[in-house]
């Protein structure tokens, strides 16, 4: 069973060691642990602890727009591959985004490389609308829209 939960400040220290493994780091940009904390203060961002199986396995990093109808989906980690709980979990955060934080917009980057991520992010309905550099990398920008 997937379950999302609110992340406390001492789960930061797991979700920054987590970013520095072998197969996440290189698809994501990964945070000093001081970041993540700087983070996890401000009001507009939103740290969900993924579990499954009553397990800790990854974690979510959202924050909301100023537009105030959109979320930035800034990050999932799972160190746990091959099990189906990313796709498991991208529902739940849409579930999240709607439900709890109101919000009728959630839009994400992407690594060009990052060929699984896209594949679900499609998959789940999520429109291509810009490319982007990060850190001298080519990103696809990905949105989805809820109805009103």
């Amino acid at each position: 069973m997937i379950e999302l939960q609110e992340s406390t400040k001492e789960d930061l220290k797991l979700f920054s060691s987590w970013e520095k493994l072998d197969g996440i780091r290189e698809f994501i940009c990964p945070y000093a642990f001081e970041r993540h904390v700087e983070e996890f203060e401000k009001n507009e961002v939103t740290y969900l602890k993924i579990s499954f199986n009553a397990k800790p396995v990854g974690f979510v990093l959202l924050k909301l727009e100023d537009d105030e109808r959109s979320v930035e989906f800034r990050r999932i980690v799972v160190i746990e591959r091959g099990k189906g709980i990313g796709q498991k979990v991208l529902n739940e955060i849409e579930n999240y985004c709607l439900n709890k934080l109101k919000r009728k917009r959630i839009w994400l980057d992407v690594f060009e490389f990052n060929k699984r991520g896209i594949h679900i992010y499609k998959k789940q309905g999520y429109k291509m609308i810009d490319e982007i550099d990060i850190d001298d990398k080519r990103a696809f920008v990905y949105e989805k829209l809820f109805d009103s």
